[in-house]
């Protein structure tokens, strides 16, 4: 009876380190980079955070600073984030990605289009569409967008949105208004 004691007394402690050694600056640093890899290939993304933040009892996650921009314009993020949170879907563990909840802070999406080219990721040549992104519910107060084709001479900025949307319901509500130029040929 003793020895079952300390037996279960030594895999608890293991049990402990293991999660504390996780949740350690290098490991977060390591899966941050495994992350990342894994996402320029799999979507063809150049994904950029400042830090990674995670919780695996609780299947959470977050990302601060975070640049996502398309491989051929790294230096042209389309995404920037001060702070994404993600809450993993239990049916992601051992089944395909899924989140049910992300929630974004200082959020903006800027798409630019020039002469030569779009910041956007291009889809041409990839050998089908990527796996479907399965996401629950997004919540983004204050999310901006910026739009500007100086192809056809057009731009739009959208200062402030929040946007939330479920998988039933959504709501997009605009807090300032938006500027729209146009520069005429």
């Amino acid at each position: 009876m003793k020895r079952v004691a300390i037996g279960a007394g030594i895999l608890a402690l293991i049990l402990v380190v293991a999660v504390l050694a996780l949740h350690a600056p290098p490991v977060r640093r390591a899966v941050l980079r495994y992350a990342v890899t894994t996402l320029e290939e799999q979507y063809r993304l150049r994904i950029d955070a400042d830090r990674l933040d995670y919780n695996v009892a609780q299947l959470s996650l977050a990302l601060t600073g975070l640049r996502v921009a398309a491989n051929h314009t790294p230096d042209m993020p389309f995404f920037e984030a001060g702070r994404v949170s993600l809450r993993v879907a239990r049916s992601a563990v051992g089944g395909p990605l899924a989140f049910d909840g992300v929630d974004v802070d200082a959020g903006r999406l800027r798409i630019v289009r020039t002469t030569s080219g779009t910041n956007l990721p291009l889809l041409e040549g990839a050998g089908g569409d990527p796996e479907p992104l399965r996401l629950g519910r997004v919540r983004a107060p204050a999310f901006a967008v910026t739009v500007q084709d100086e192809v056809a001479g057009l731009s739009l900025e959208v200062p402030a949105i929040d946007l939330s949307l479920a998988e039933d319901s959504g709501r997009i509500v605009l807090q300032r208004a938006a500027a729209v130029g146009y520069a005429g040929r």
